[in-house]
């Protein structure tokens, strides 16, 4: 097996549990170099792996793993997941392998799944992508957690959010609708 490259964001809610990922990944003899990253850094890193390994397992939670995706997509880089984020919303909706057991096989069988990817501006994104209200809420969340623990600073971040908000117009382009093309690349398992 080819050496994998492992990101992880170091202020993902659940960093802590990735030693007992490698632990696993190391009993189990999977060749792999860990790159832990601050978020600011972290789509620079992903960038510059894309490029080394046939494998990326990116640790972190949704908004990682949408970097991870932006990328990965349109190269021939897989994608894994490390679900070390507060909800995970994507690995649970796709049912992605969660324990480090889980990980090691999937790796290891090549398992992979397609995915519906979407791109507004220019960007990647997997599950969601949100105009108005939700994402000016979410800044302001991100502002607050630097006095509040993150749920806490969800009340001040909707009541800040709620005094002004602006309605868009939204216009939907697709040039061509392709649920799952076939993925195909020479020495790797689809």
């Amino acid at each position: 097996m080819t050496k994998i490259g492992i990101i992880v964001n170091a202020k993902a809610k659940n960093a802590e549990i990735l030693s007992s990922y490698l632990t696993e990944f190391n009993n189990a003899g999977i060749d792999y170099q860990l790159y832990q990253t601050e978020p600011e850094q972290l789509a620079e890193t992903i960038e510059q792996c894309v490029a080394k390994y046939p494998l990326l397992l990116i640790g972190g939670g949704d908004g990682t793993i949408r970097t991870g995706a932006h990328y990965c997509a349109k190269r021939s880089t897989i994608l894994g997941v490390l679900p070390l984020g507060t909800l995970n919303h994507f690995a649970n909706e796709l049912e992605l392998p969660f324990t480090p057991e889980e990980v090691i096989a999937a790796v290891q069988e090549k398992t992979t799944t397609c995915i519906d990817l979407a791109e507004v501006n220019d960007v990647i994104f997997v599950n969601n992508s949100s105009i108005g209200f939700y994402p000016k809420f979410a800044k302001k969340r991100d502002l607050y957690t630097k006095k509040y623990n993150k749920w806490l600073s969800y009340l001040p971040s909707f009541i800040d959010t709620i005094r002004r908000h602006d309605s868009f117009a939204v216009v939907i382009k697709n040039k061509t609708l392709n649920r799952c093309a076939p993925w195909k690349a020479e020495g790797r398992g689809a």
